[in-house]
């Protein structure tokens, strides 16, 4: 089975992780690739990134946390 992130949703507000890192809950949706329903699991996964990025940087890499999350975690089989 090959699996594909459906959606990610960041929840609740940016917390400090340490004093270079910043942290923010993501609700990651994955499924099954071409899976004509709706059998999907969501998980909350925390996304560490650094205080070095912009606001924008920070957002736009939660996506690509997703994916590679996802791939990690539900490998093809």
């Amino acid at each position: 089975m090959e699996f594909e992130l459906k959606n990610v949703l960041r929840v609740g507000d940016v917390q400090a992780e340490d004093e270079d890192n910043s942290r923010q809950l993501l609700n990651i949706t994955a499924g099954v690739v071409g899976c004509p329903y709706e059998m999907v699991i969501t998980k909350t996964v925390k996304y560490v990134f650094s205080n070095d990025l912009t606001i924008n940087e920070a957002i736009n890499g939660a996506t690509p946390f997703a994916e590679n999350w996802v791939s990690e975690n539900y490998p093809n089989t």
